[in-house]
Formats: structure tokens, sequence, C-alpha cells
């Protein structure tokens, strides 16, 4: 009863993965949004509408306004839920300006909570998920005194050539790179 519609955005610097795991998109750099008005089914805007997704209504989003539109199309809608902590405040100030009678909910909480039990699907994922990252683990101790660029390089032709994709960009380091967290491979 907090919200009567849920808004999810992504791209740009804060990918939000809620839109990949509801919309069943299948990429980490996707740019778009979901939007579903909660007795509806979701609208997933998108600017690749060839992209496969589990949401039969896709649009083509070719600007915001598409997205405003969408929204605007919905009548009765007052209080749309999003997750706060893949919004920026500039877009947060953005939508508050083209959609100024709605108001703004955020349930980042229950979205943690929702994502938090997974179901045997999710976990025979996440179990390949490990393998893979402890082959590549295994791939690296066993290039210990090569490049890292050339560890880097190796480590993301195994996850390719599995047809796989890291959850995040790949960390090698050696000598003075250990001090930092996330880091970069050099020559």
């Amino acid at each position: 009863n907090k919200c009567d519609s849920i808004l999810l955005l992504s791209g740009g610097d804060r990918p939000d993965m809620n839109l990949l795991y509801y919309s069943g998109l299948n990429a980490l750099d996707a740019s778009g949004a979901l939007y579903w008005k909660l007795d509806k089914d979701p609208v997933l805007l998108i600017s690749d509408i060839n992209q496969k997704s589990d949401i039969q209504n896709v649009v083509q989003k070719k600007t915001q306004n598409d997205l405003y539109r969408t929204i605007e199309s919905h009548s009765k809608i007052q209080k749309i839920g999003f997750n706060a902590d893949k919004i920026s405040i500039k877009t947060m100030v953005h939508l508050q300006e083209k959609l100024p009678t709605m108001r703004f909910i955020n349930i980042s909480d229950e979205f943690r909570d929702i994502r938090s039990i997974k179901d045997s699907k999710e976990l025979k994922s996440m179990k390949k998920a490990a393998d893979f990252a402890k082959s590549a683990l295994r791939m690296g101790e066993k290039m210990v005194g090569k490049r890292e660029m050339d560890v880097y390089n190796k480590i993301n032709e195994y996850y390719m050539s599995k047809g796989a994709r890291p959850a995040f960009d790949t960390i090698v380091s050696a000598g003075d790179n250990t001090k930092f967290i996330h880091t970069y491979p050099t020559d």
C-alpha cells in the first residue's frame, strides 16, 4: 500500500541490477527503465528493443520523454516506488520536475528484502558463478610472475569461452598495485 506503481532505472554510472532481475534482460550494460502500475503488466523501455527479456510489453525509449509519457498515460498514479540506492540526486530532481504530481517513495529496503530470498534457479546460478570464479582464481595462481594484463586477459577469455561474464571488472594486481583494492591491470 506504500505505492501504486514501481519505477526502476538503469544506465550511466549507477546501474540497477533489479531492472535486469525483474525484466529478464541479459545485459549488464542495459540502459532503460522498467515501469509498472501494480494492477497492470509492466512496461520495459529500452533503446535496443531487440534485447531479449521476460517482459511482453517492450517500448523503444528514444528519449527520457518516452518514459514520462508512459508514466503519465497511467491515470490515477500518485505514488511511485523507486530504488533510491540506484538513482542519482540529479535524476531524482529531474523526475520530480517532469512528474510534479507524483509522490516518489523509496522502497530500496523492500527490494533488498525480496532479493535476499533465493529460489532454486538463483541458487543454481550462484553455484555456477562460484565455480567459474574458483576456476579463474586457480588460473590466476598458475600465472604468478606473469604481467597483470596477461593474467587479466586470460581470465576474461576463460569467462567468454564458457559463455559467462563477470559480475564486475576482473581485478588483477601485483607489486605496488596490491595497495589498491580496486585497481586496473598494468603492463
